[in-house]
Order: structure tokens, then C-alpha cells, then sequence
């Protein structure tokens, strides 16, 4: 698995309003979005394939002095990958696992989660992975 630097971050963050243009210059697989606001709203985050981030209010979000920590309130998991998100810092505390493990035909249900519940706005930390 890979470790996001800040630099990387950084770079996730500025490149967060559209997807697809990430997904065409990040390389490997994207696993996971994730949203500020429930029903896919607000600002963006996407998630490489294999990654974790141990901190994520070392994250940028908006202005220099925000950050993604307790903002992720949705989530698009893409198909065959787990988004484990954690409720404090360096994947400590309780857990919520957001999964889509749902065949193509039956997408886009099996990977949307337009709400978190009572993990809304509660992760510090977070790890993607996808199955080979």
C-alpha cells in the first residue's frame, strides 16, 4: 500500500472538482471518492487504489488552514475496492467498511453511499484498496 504525502495531497485536493481529469493523470487505479456533503455534494476527494492516509487533517480542504478531517458525509466506492474509513488518527478507534463488491449490471447502487449515519463527519484516517 502507498502512504499519500502532502505534496500529493495537495495535489488530489487541486485536482478534486473532476474526476475524470484525475483519474487521466494519477496513475494506477481510482478506488474510492469521497464528499463533503451527503448525496455526492460539495467538495471532492479522490482515492487511489492502495492508499492510506493516516491523518487526514494533514489533508488541505478549501482554504490552506482547512482540512478533510471529519468532512467525509458520502462516498462512490468504485467496483471491487473497500474504503475502511477510521475515526481517529492513524487508523485508530471505531470503523465504518464501505465496500462494492456488486457485479457491473447492478451498479450504481452496490458503491453509492449518499449518507454515512452516524459516521458522518467523523474520519481522521482512511484506507483504500481494490481486489487484483
Amino acid at each position: 500500500m502507498k502512504t499519500v504525502s502532502w505534496m500529493f495531497a495537495a495535489t488530489l485536493i487541486a485536482l478534486n472538482f473532476a474526476a475524470v481529469s484525475f483519474a487521466q493523470t494519477a496513475p494506477g487505479k481510482t478506488c474510492a471518492m469521497v464528499y463533503q456533503s451527503e448525496n455526492f455534494s460539495g467538495q471532492q476527494l479522490v482515492i487511489g487504489d492502495g492508499y492510506q492516509i493516516a491523518n487526514l487533517q494533514r489533508v488541505p480542504f478549501g482554504g490552506y488552514s482547512d482540512s478533510w478531517q471529519n468532512r467525509i458525509s458520502s462516498a462512490y466506492v468504485a467496483q471491487g475496492c473497500t474504503l475502511i474509513l477510521f475515526q481517529y488518527f492513524n487508523f485508530e478507534g471505531q470503523t465504518v467498511s464501505l465496500a462494492n463488491r456488486y457485479p457491473t449490471t447492478q451498479r450504481p447502487v452496490g458503491g453509492q453511499y449518499t449518507a454515512l449515519g452516524g459516521f458522518d463527519n467523523l474520519a481522521s484516517s482512511l484506507i483504500c484498496s481494490c481486489a487484483q
